[in-house]
């Protein structure tokens, strides 16, 4: 989904536009949808809006050649920090600022950072997540230690990246 441009250049997103990701997120199979505030691929910053529902699956995976930036805008999620091998290395809650709650509300993500994002049982979150451009789709490596995603195992992947300890590897 593409975010809306005024006549003067202003990208506005307001709560329909947001209520609709939200319902795209919701009823989609991959259980999350996005909203893409950049004209192209070829842009030189790729903005992103992402509702994420529970049950979705980001498989981990790391950036070769971009940072990675995520906002918390609405709801909770979870990132997961990897080492090369599949091992755990941090859990870090992400909220809103606004929920004045422990956890982060924007993250900065090195290059070459195994991470994957998992929300919560009967929890929707919404990310705002900035990357240098272009997006380049070779840049992105898939971690050879998990499933990817539609995968018959991702069920059980799920339950486990809900439990899994820093220090502990993926099963």
């Amino acid at each position: 989904m593409k975010a809306n441009q005024t006549a003067d250049g202003l990208i506005e997103v307001d709560g329909p536009a947001l209520e609709q990701l939200n319902r795209g997120a919701a009823t989609s199979a991959r259980r999350r949808d996005h909203l893409l505030l950049h004209d192209a691929h070829a842009d030189a910053v790729q903005r992103i809006l992402m509702s994420m529902m529970a049950g979705t699956y980001v498989a981990p995976h790391c950036h070769h050649r971009q940072r990675e930036t995520l906002i918390a805008l609405f709801g909770h999620c979870t990132v997961l920090i990897f080492d090369d091998r599949g091992r755990l290395q941090r859990r870090v809650p992400m909220r809103p600022a606004a929920d004045m709650t422990p956890g982060c509300c924007i993250l900065e993500l090195p290059v070459h950072t195994w991470h994957s994002v998992i929300v919560p049982g009967g929890e929707q979150c919404t990310l705002f997540e900035v990357k240098p451009g272009p997006y380049l789709a070779d840049e992105t490596e898939f971690a050879p230690w998990a499933p990817r995603e539609g995968d018959a195992s991702v069920p059980a992947m799920l339950e486990a990246l809900a439990v899994l300890a820093p220090g502990q590897r993926i099963p």
